[in-house]
């Protein structure tokens, strides 16, 4: 049946033809005017098919690729983009792209961020061009699905990642690190990675300049596999979650190095091998200056002729610092030579905020290097703490849970099945361990999950972040904001129980009109709401929006290497606020779980609302405006990061004078300084030197000691206003990481990490207290509305 309807529509097809035909010619000719005509139809849907096509796929295609195999724990993502055009016609727009912390589906509530590229003009060829994008927080997924169109006048063109067009548009998706783990990036820049086979001395530093090799987790899950009888056990993987450094070395091409400083906090470190260093512009070894100057590391290997701008380079990175004294110079095939007492010495350098080694061009590095040398290497380019044996090539030092746990009062011991207490102690850990102790051969158990919850014992070094955060963004906020007092609740709420209870009782029944109650009670109520906002927005509305906390970071010569602000933005009414910036790192600040949190989780506290994500336009990092629209009564806390800001006013104060925080006559020379320019600015100041886990107050009313976090500053509900700006300037130095001394977290191994931008401020620490040598003066003035702190690192040998 289906072979005679094809049939009968084909004799049918054929006889429209015909008649077509015999109508303009004898019937003899018709048959072939019928045939032509079926052939000129037949080659017209041919040709059309393509147009149609054409049609349907976007003239406009896109491709995102990681320009690493992962990028850094709370860093920017460098991504290479590609914009696919062939068509004649010029055609310019923006691309826009919305990030979602998310895999396959995505809704509102996993948008990270919107960002707006602007003015692209395609010509008829593929446009390519590197970014970075801004550092987002994430909750525990490692991906970012990304939504991507490009805006001209007159449409949004989808940029699917199905490069065929067929179906919906789809989600672009970068892989990340995970939250849960250290993810650190080395930038391993040659002159060509792809075309130049890599070299011994490249290869072993990409693999032993992992910090991650000197981790004593694995020696120990290895010990634990053996004594139960099975080496390859696989419960080992899951014990190292947020225990290890999972470390990448991403290959980069030396033109495709970034200029731009900011985009350098990609990195956790630079590595210039296989003639890379030669092959930087001047624009390139500027930015990369900058970088290590605001606290970057940069490892050389000078292994190819230079030129005379590389040898500055060098000679600015080593002209001071040095342990070991050495000329640098070029001979004549432009080959760099180093004039030491020492044979091919390893040179180490202290470089503003950051560090710099050069390494000697041997043959191999490998065998030129000790595993002390190397060891020595590694933990001056990771800033690990001089009180870990990682100086000296051997695994850092682990959290001890006996040790802590004994210093809270509980007599713990260990096996091989982990902590445990004996029978006489298990009492005073019934109230925090109930239904969380093993019992075998009578000792009490402990399980790990309980160790961190109860006590905070915790050997992760995934990244944490800063309680800073929730300290200034209650200081900041204006200063004419108040909660409601309680009298002011009381008598709105008692006028209200008056006039809907006896007084509408009263007078209603006065006139005889109680069967109208049900009209005045609704009028009563809008009007007591109508009062009740207003109140609301007497007390807590501002004019201002919030204050400032800049921190700004000196080096010699009185030389700004980096500033951070912590901005806050509060407002009566939902508004938007847009900035604009240049040269600059802004994020969201990444709110700490504080006592706040803890007691609006039961009811005690108003609901904090999720922070709207942040809208970028222009050219991000370099030039470009944010928009972020801020809920009614819901401070959000913005981090900017800047490397050599321009126009920034110091205090009067010689910077590169040591003496000022190491003896007793530099010390009283300080503190006229900063009298004299407490009496010019009428500012309140103060001053403190921090030296091997100490803080010695120089000037100001800092009260040593005060080192703990109070809950009325986390929990600024309970009192009838935010606390004064005078109490979180005497209270700031308690909570601003410039040394961090607690042996948990990753600043248990290493005392800094490279400036990063990110929200959580974990790039904010930079001294280290178990070394000697270092020294950090830190100075802080304010003028009652925004707080000023300038923070200078010296070595001093």
């Amino acid at each position: 049946m289906t072979v005679g309807i094809r049939q009968h529509r084909t004799n049918g097809s054929v006889s429209v033809f015909r008649v077509i035909a015999s109508r303009f010619c004898q019937p003899q000719c018709a048959d072939r005017i019928s045939f032509l005509l079926r052939v000129v139809v037949a080659m017209l849907v041919l040709l059309a098919c393509p147009i149609i096509e054409a049609k349907d796929k976007p003239p406009v295609g896109l491709k995102l690729e990681l320009m690493s195999i992962r990028n850094r724990s709370s860093g920017p993502l460098p991504v290479h983009v590609k914009l696919e055009y062939n068509l004649p016609q010029i055609l310019e727009g923006d691309l826009e792209l919305s990030i979602y912390d998310a895999l396959d589906t995505f809704s509102r509530d996993d948008l990270m961020a919107k960002i707006l590229y602007e003015d692209i003009v395609l010509a008829g060829r593929d446009y390519e061009f590197n970014i970075v994008l801004p550092p987002l927080r994430t909750a525990v997924t490692q991906n970012w699905a990304i939504e991507a169109f490009f805006v001209t006048e007159n449409e949004r063109i989808p940029l699917s990642s199905v490069p065929d067009g067929s179906g919906p548009p789809q989600a672009h998706d970068l892989l990340t690190t995970s939250p849960l783990e250290r993810g650190v990036l080395v930038c391993s820049c040659s002159t060509d990675p792809v075309a130049q086979p890599v070299s011994a001395n490249r290869k072993f530093l990409e693999e032993k300049l992992s910090l991650d090799n000197y981790n004593p987790l694995y020696e120990e899950l290895e010990q634990k596999a053996i004594a139960a009888g099975d080496p390859a056990s696989g419960a080992a993987q899951a014990e190292t979650i947020g225990r290890t450094i999972i470390h990448f070395a991403g290959q980069w091409s030396a033109k495709d190095l970034p200029q731009d400083p900011l985009s350098y906090c990609a990195f956790d470190m630079v590595l210039l091998s296989d003639g890379a260093l030669a092959r930087l512009t001047t624009d390139q070894l500027a930015g990369l200056t900058k970088w290590v100057r605001g606290g970057g590391s940069v490892c050389v290997l000078p292994d190819a002729p230079m030129k005379p701008q590389h040898l500055d380079f060098l000679r600015t990175l080593f002209e001071h610092g040095t342990r070991n004294p050495a000329d640098l110079t070029l001979d004549s095939e432009g080959r760099l030579l180093v004039v030491s007492d020492l044979n091919d010495p390893v040179l180490f350098s202290h470089f503003g905020l950051g560090r710099a080694v050069l390494l000697p061009s041997v043959e191999s590095l490998e065998q030129r290097l000790n595993s002390e040398e190397l060891g020595s290497v590694v933990a001056f380019l990771w800033k690990v703490r001089r009180n870990q044996a990682v100086w000296k090539g051997k695994p850092w030092t682990g959290i001890s849970m006996i040790n802590q746990l004994k210093t809270l009062g509980i007599d713990a011991q260990q096996d091989e099945r982990g902590v445990y207490v004996t029978e006489g102690n298990v009492s005073q850990l019934n109230r925090y361990f109930y239904g969380g102790v093993q019992i075998s051969n009578g000792r009490f158990y402990l399980r790990r999950e309980h160790l961190k919850s109860m006590f905070g014992i915790n050997d992760q070094i995934n990244p944490k972040t800063e309680a800073l955060l929730a300290f200034a963004e209650q200081s900041l906020l204006p200063s004419d904001v108040e909660m409601v007092p309680a009298w002011v609740l009381a008598l709105i709420l008692s006028g209200y129980v008056l006039t809907i209870g006896p007084i509408d009782y009263f007078v209603l029944g006065w006139f005889r009109i109680r069967k109208y109650t049900w009209i005045l009670f609704p009028i009563v109520t809008l009007a007591f709401t109508f009062i009740m906002i207003a109140a609301a927005n007497r007390y807590m509305g501002s004019d201002d929006t919030g204050g400032k906390l800049v921190i700004t970071d000196v080096v010699d010569d009185g030389i700004v290497a980096r500033q951070t602000v912590l901005s806050t933005l509060f407002v009566g009414a939902q508004s938007e606020i847009r900035t604009s910036h240049t040269t600059q790192l802004v994020v969201q600040a990444e709110d700490s779980f504080s006592a706040a949190d803890w007691l609006a989780m039961y009811g005690q506290g108003p609901e904090k609302q999720p922070d709207v994500p942040l809208n970028y336009f222009g050219h991000f990092p370099q030039n470009y405006s944010i928009a972020q629209k801020v809920q009614q009564w819901s401070p959000v806390s913005l981090r900017t990061l800047s490397l050599e800001p321009d126009d920034v006013k110091l205090p009067a104060i010689d910077w590169s004078d040591p003496t000022l925080v190491t003896t007793p006559e530099g010390n009283e020379k300080l503190r006229k300084a900063i009298h004299g320019a407490k009496t010019v600015s009428g500012m309140k100041h103060m001053a403190v030197v921090y030296h091997n886990g100490s803080i010695s107050p120089l000037y100001g009313e800092y009260q040593e000691g005060v080192q703990t976090m109070q809950p009325n500053v986390l929990y600024p509900y309970n009192n009838s206003q935010p606390p004064g700006r005078d109490a979180a300037f005497n209270q700031l130095l308690s909570f601003l990481p410039t040394s961090k001394t607690q042996d948990q977290s990753f600043f248990r191994i290493v005392s800094q990490v490279s400036p990063e931008g990110a929200g959580s401020l974990e790039d904010l620490a930079f001294l280290d207290a178990a070394d000697p040598e270092q020294w950090a003066l830190v100075v802080m003035r304010s003028d009652g509305e925004n707080i000023e702190v300038f923070r200078k690192l010296y070595i001093v040998r």
